[in-house]
């Protein structure tokens, strides 16, 4: 909307020329020279090839004119300050204001940039990209990338178009969405490992994804403003590297934490935007805090470390970078960012192998009194003695995952007493609101080999027009779990599906019958009933039986078939196997897919009359079963 400014802010000549200045917009060229001191004007335009334009008001001198093509303006500004501010915001008002109407120009513009155009993030040139403190102590600096530059409008379908002159600044900020894919594997060797495929649409060159076991959540809070939600702690996690560090003491413990809102930095100066308290004897008071501070508060504050300071002494014992890496061996975007990583060395907190385990909470800070604005409890960890181990694994044996690499955890049961913890990812190059992901390790853990096995009963002929039954029977032969048992089964010939219930799970039926029988414990079977009713030509069945995972370890035993041998008067042949005629009353025989009411638990379970003129019944065994109760998911 516009708004009108007022005649005491845009002071106007009476022909319309801005009051100082003495010129209309028209006048002035895109580049504007600056000078001191009215006698340069004319030195500076003396090398102009054509002036179209001499204007003066007190010391305001205005030569306007051409090199070449380039249109170009030199302009005095006097003697001081005041002055400079008088003509720089009176061409202001000559390039974004209306001047005939007083009306400040109102514009909405979207600048769209292709992600796979921009060059690998690197410092200008007139930045290094390096720090030297002294010695051999020489950091890279983490850094932002950022545009900046002048968007020019012309005005289209005039013979004199004015234009206007539109500043930006803009920040560019990691936009991946790539999220874990979710599938319970197959583990044929017993191993405990669970692979985790990271996917989605990546547009950062250096895309990153993070692992750690899940300590604590904590909903967002939903009447927090903008500025409060840096402040929002949603989650932390911890990870450790034992398994794969030289020795205990240079082992490292990785705190990963994430808020609700977006830092500019999570180390500004003395305040770090998140922490940690860690207790190393029991006593519920901390021993040691962890903070996020620039290496350098002399220079520029843009080398990030994790400082470590002991409460007793206030002194520190060990620092780190931020997220781990330097700048220039792993892209992690600590700025305009909500996830980070505080890594630190388990030396450093006096604690042994033998004496490993300690307590720790997550805090964040607010930049006004008081300055903690969130705590979680305290949370136990034995990095000795991890449920999960995310590290071993990542890049190098930490627990980082640069793409296109799969996050690959290692459960350790003997460490939990029921189910395995959640396990927390941190997508460091995704968009705001797409950074953290809990993963539910209990549903992944990996299927070993089983043995779903089918057996198909029917009779071995009908009458036509008469109801015939088949029973499926779907049994787990094998030692182990059979997770997410399906069937697929297919009827053709018949004149219709009249019935279709299973004794567990659910079956629906379009192009095909499909049954989801969920997990089944070894031993347990479920009972699929079909009652069809024959038209006048042989009846064609088959069923599958198959697990999520794909983890069967007999094959064979999967997939059966058979046919129901139709007969009588009204059927192609009579009961002697002589030729007749096609009944007229009865309809040409339906495949399955023109069965509409359904099935599942919704369908309607009807005892089927005797088949008339049955010859016997025929079974095909896969594998025989004892029928047992299905296995309930177990849930912590």
């Amino acid at each position: 909307m516009k708004q009108r400014i007022p005649e005491s802010e845009l002071i106007l000549r009476p022909d319309g020329a801005i009051y100082h200045l003495n010129l209309h917009p028209e006048q002035i060229a895109d580049d504007i020279i600056l000078v001191g001191d009215p006698g340069r004007v004319a030195v500076v335009s003396a090398f102009f090839d054509r002036i179209e334009l001499k204007q003066q008001n007190r010391e305001i001198h205005t030569h306007t004119g051409y090199i070449g093509q380039k249109r170009i303006t030199v302009m005095s500004t006097g003697m001081g300050t005041d002055n400079q501010d008088i003509v720089i915001n009176e061409l202001d008002a000559l390039v974004n204001i209306d001047l005939k109407n007083a009306n400040a120009k109102t514009l909405t513009m979207t600048l769209r940039v292709e992600p796979s155009l921009l060059p690998i993030e690197k410092p200008d040139p007139h930045t290094p990209s390096q720090l030297n403190f002294g010695g051999d102590r020489v950091y890279p600096r983490h850094f932002a990338t950022e545009a900046a530059g002048n968007l020019i409008l012309t005005e289209l379908g005039v013979d004199d178009p004015s234009r206007l002159h539109i500043p930006y600044h803009s920040v560019v900020r990691a936009a991946d969405q790539r999220k874990a894919n979710v599938t319970r594997t197959c583990d044929t060797t017993n191993s405990g490992w669970i692979h985790i495929p990271i996917e989605g649409e990546t547009t950062h060159r250096e895309s990153v994804t993070s692992a750690f076991e899940l300590g604590a959540t904590h909903p967002k809070n939903p009447l927090a403003s903008f500025d409060e939600r840096v402040a929002d702690l949603l989650a932390v996690g911890v990870a450790t590297n034992t398994a794969t560090a030289d020795n205990f003491e240079d082992s490292s413990v990785y705190f990963a934490l994430v808020v609700a809102g977006e830092w500019t930095t999570p180390a500004k100066g003395p305040l770090s935007v998140v922490g940690i308290d860690i207790d190393v004897d029991g006593d519920g008071q901390q021993d040691y805090e962890v903070f996020a501070e620039p290496l350098s508060r002399e220079f520029f504050a843009d080398v990030l470390a994790v400082m470590v300071y002991e409460i007793r002494t206030g002194e520190p014992v060990s620092g780190r970078f931020l997220n781990l890496f330097p700048r220039d061996q792993l892209n992690t975007e600590p700025f305009n960012n909500s996830v980070v990583v505080l890594p630190v060395t388990l030396g450093s907190l006096d604690l042994t192998s033998q004496n490993a385990a300690f307590r720790y909470r997550a805090f964040t800070q607010r930049e006004t009194f008081p300055r903690i604005a969130d705590k979680t409890p305290w949370l136990d960890y034995d990095p000795t003695r991890p449920a999960i181990d995310s590290a071993v694994g990542g890049n190098g044996g930490v627990p980082f995952y640069p793409v296109p690499q799969s996050v690959a955890v290692k459960i350790n049961p003997d460490n939990f007493e029921i189910t395995p913890p959640d396990l927390l990812l941190l997508h460091h190059t995704n968009r705001r609101g797409m950074r953290m992901e809990v993963i539910e390790l209990d549903a992944l853990q990996p299927a070993h080999p089983t043995d779903p096995t089918v057996e198909l009963t029917y009779p071995t002929s009908i009458d036509s027009g008469a109801i015939a039954t088949t029973t499926w029977l779907v049994s787990n032969a094998g030692s182990e779990i059979a997770y997410d048992v399906s069937v697929t089964g297919s009827v053709v010939g018949a004149n219709s599906v009249q019935t279709l219930t299973t004794s567990v799970g659910s079956c629906s039926i379009g192009q095909k019958v499909t049954c989801s029988l969920g997990d089944m414990d070894p031993g347990a079977s479920a009972t699929i009933e079909l009652t069809l009713m024959a038209s006048y030509q042989d009846i064609e069945l088959s069923i599958r039986v198959d697990d999520g995972p794909s983890c069967d370890s007999d094959i064979t035993n999967n997939a059966l078939s058979g046919t129901i041998h139709v007969v009588g008067e009204d059927a192609g042949v009579d009961s002697d196997s002589n030729p007749v005629d096609a009944a007229e009353e009865l309809p040409n025989p339906l495949s399955i897919d023109t069965y509409e009411s359904g099935g599942g638990c919704s369908c309607r379970t009807v005892a089927a009359p005797a088949p008339n003129g049955q010859r016997g019944w025929l079974t095909l065994l896969g594998l025989g079963a004892a029928s047992l109760g299905m296995r309930k998911r177990r849930r912590s």
